[in-house]
């Protein structure tokens, strides 16, 4: 790609361009600070990371969706001194689009000089949210980034997961940088060059100084070192290439299925609280709450309010409620998928942004889309079934099964958890028989997995591991339930304490962890990462029951994480040993999503099993971990074909 194929944005807010402009008067570059314009230069920045085997890089782009470019390369090297010594770095600025560069070097002329360094594995790099700069010096410049060695993000976010991780934030709270940042106005190609070169190199400068700090900071943290090296590290690489390779979209199905059904439901249910309520505006909570309570003289639970957990109260009261919240149900997958989902295909296929760090317990998470927020049943199918394999190719979703409670197992280590776990019975059947022994019989469960016991016992699992309270209990079974069913706070405290009478090791456990943060402040998961709960030491009665209830969740759900990813770099390495034909889509709470050809997995469905052995065989608990692998035609849908292998069954 000799030329960008794209037009520069229009001019950015002229006030900021006038701001710059009065700054760039008064603007000193200091001398480490290199705006490149000659073959010299650029010789210069190569010879220096050839020496230094170990660089920083940061692109500034036309904007931060897929498909906007670089404009500007910064380049970082250690050229002297010691870490810390900020006299000891030169930084580079090489301009590929800048609209008052003296000289624009082309992509293919940057490629020359610097992409043999840039895949070369054994020259370290570093970044700040590295997988954004990798991504835009391959769609750029053509160049695939080889030898991750530190993300100070990444780093930061292990070293403190409650501050802020952006590069300014940190620089000036742990090594008293600041300064430097301007309003960004997403045009930087038509900023003042002086300013365009500070910004970029501090950029870089204050990337390679932090870098130093942090890992000054992991020699005092051994487990935190391992984790961030073992971990975190290769999860960036899997994240890029799975944004990379993205997932291909069926426009076909989402044109004439997927939006034609959400929003003929959303109308369907409009209309059905509309007959009741008049010609109210569904998407204004307050004239809905004037219909409710003022028309209908529903409780007012609360002034007004209309969140899930009042509507839960107010269903039995009038079916209008369950109407209303079918509408809010495909209103929110109309706004959040039907009309945003177009917006991020590219190619045919929609490439996730998947940040490793974002969330606080360690857990992948998912943007541009939000592919986490789809529920697996309900009406989650409805718009997973849009995502497909590519041509001749077949999905294989592998998925932990009730993971978090197995982690609460091998955490208590109680005895009747365990052995639940380890006959083979679905857990919250056996959680029923254990808990109500003379009320229901296996076979009545097998019969009817709706049956109201058995959505008392799943609940109760999960609600636990959420510090869920008898009040949110007894709503969330409810919600569950016909009126004819439902359980009162009495019933619910009681469940609670028939739940802990049954499995005493898991109530110790949960005492033993509320304890440990009440004491040290944070708890930590099973590879050593920290959350830290300072609220925990609050005498706000609120904020410390919070504080608890986060921690006994945030020990095991990061866990959860912990073994997904480790999951994930095991199954990388093992499809780069065996050359499968696989490739990574999605990580999807505790899923992998993969695709292979049609043809080679039929004769080849061995595969499958072993598939799900690297799996099942990423970390050893007390209690066996379950993955279900399944072959599917669209994300959502199974495949019904007797000549693909029945992998659960053979497991």
């Amino acid at each position: 790609m000799e030329l960008f194929e794209f037009l520069p944005k229009p001019k950015g807010d002229k006030k900021v361009l006038r701001e710059l402009t009065h700054i760039e008067r008064s603007t000193m570059v200091p001398k480490n600070f290199i705006f490149v314009t000659t073959d010299e230069q650029l010789a210069d920045c190569v010879r220096a990371i050839e020496t230094a085997r170990s660089f920083v890089f940061d692109t500034e782009t036309t904007g931060i969706e897929w498909t906007d470019y670089a404009v500007c390369l910064g380049i970082a090297v250690r050229t002297s001194g010691k870490p810390q010594d900020r006299a000891g770095i030169t930084c580079w600025v090489i301009p590929s689009h800048m609209q008052y560069a003296m000289r624009n070097f082309t992509p293919s002329a940057v490629r020359t000089a610097l992409g043999e360094l840039f895949e070369d594995a054994s020259i370290a790099k570093i970044g700040h949210n590295i997988k954004f700069d990798m991504h835009h010096m391959k769609r750029t410049y053509g160049v695939e980034v080889a030898g991750l060695a530190h993300d100070t993000m990444i780093a930061q976010s292990l070293l403190n997961e409650n501050e802020s991780h952006k590069l300014a934030d940190i620089a000036k709270t742990w090594l008293q940088i600041d300064g430097w940042k301007f309003k960004q106005d997403g045009h930087f190609n038509i900023w003042p060059l002086k300013i365009a070169t500070v910004y970029l190199a501090k950029d870089c400068e204050t990337t390679l100084l932090l870098q130093e700090w942090q890992e000054t900071i992991f020699e005092t943290l051994p487990d935190i070192k391992k984790l961030y090296e073992e971990v975190e590290i290769p999860n960036i690489t899997i994240a890029y290439e799975m944004e990379q390779v993205g997932i291909a979209w069926d426009q076909d199905y989402y044109a004439t299925v997927m939006k034609p059904e959400v929003q003929s439901k959303r109308a369907v249910a409009r209309a059905k609280v509309q007959s009741v309520i008049g010609p109210v505006n569904l998407d204004s909570p307050s004239q809905v709450a004037a219909a409710f309570f003022d028309g209908l003289h529903l409780e007012r639970v609360k002034e007004n309010a209309l969140d899930k957990k009042v509507l839960s109260r107010l269903r039995k009261e009038h079916p209008v409620v369950a109407d209303f919240e079918t509408y809010r149900k495909y209103s929110t997958l109309d706004k959040m998928f039907v009309n945003e989902l177009p917006q991020y295909v590219v190619d045919g296929r929609i490439h996730p942004n998947f940040r490793t760090n974002a969330a606080r317990t360690g857990r992948w998470t998912c943007t541009d889309p939000n592919l986490q927020q789809l529920p697996k049943a309900s009406v989650g199918p409805l718009i997973r079934r849009v995502f497909v394999p590519s041509r001749d190719h077949v999905l294989v979703t592998l998925d932990y099964g009730q993971v978090e409670l197995r982690w609460l197992a091998d955490f208590s280590g109680d005895e009747k958890l365990i052995a639940a776990f380890k006959s083979g019975e679905d857990i919250h059947t056996a959680t029923c028989l254990l808990m109500f022994p003379h009320l229901i019989t296996l076979a009545e469960l097998k019969a009817n997995k709706d049956h109201p016991l058995r959505v008392r016992a799943k609940t109760i699992n999960f609600g636990i591991l959420y510090g869920m309270g008898a009040y949110l209990l007894m709503e969330t079974i409810n919600a569950q339930l016909p009126i004819a069913e439902w359980i009162t706070l009495d019933d619910a405290k009681k469940l609670i304490e028939r739940w802990f009478v049954t499995f005493p090791g898991a109530k110790a456990y949960i005492n033993a962890t509320k304890a440990m943060v009440f004491k040290q402040g944070f708890v930590t998961t099973v590879l050593g990462r920290k959350r830290r709960l300072p609220d925990a030491l609050s005498t706000d009665s609120m904020l410390f029951s919070m504080a608890e209830r986060q921690a006994v969740n945030a020990r095991i759900q990061g866990s959860a994480a912990d073994l997904l990813k480790v999951a994930a770099i095991k199954m990388r390495q093992f499809l780069l040993d065996t050359h499968y034909p696989f490739r990574m889509l999605l990580a999807v709470h505790d899923e992998l999503v993969l695709e292979v050809p049609r043809e080679w997995l039929r004769h080849h469905e061995h595969a499958l099993i072993e598939l799900s052995s690297v799996m099942r065989n990423a970390m050893t608990l007390k209690v066996p971990l379950v993955v279900s692998v399944d072959v599917l035609s669209r994300w959502g849908d199974k495949i019904i074909d007797d000549d693909f292998y029945d992998v659960e069954e053979a497991a």
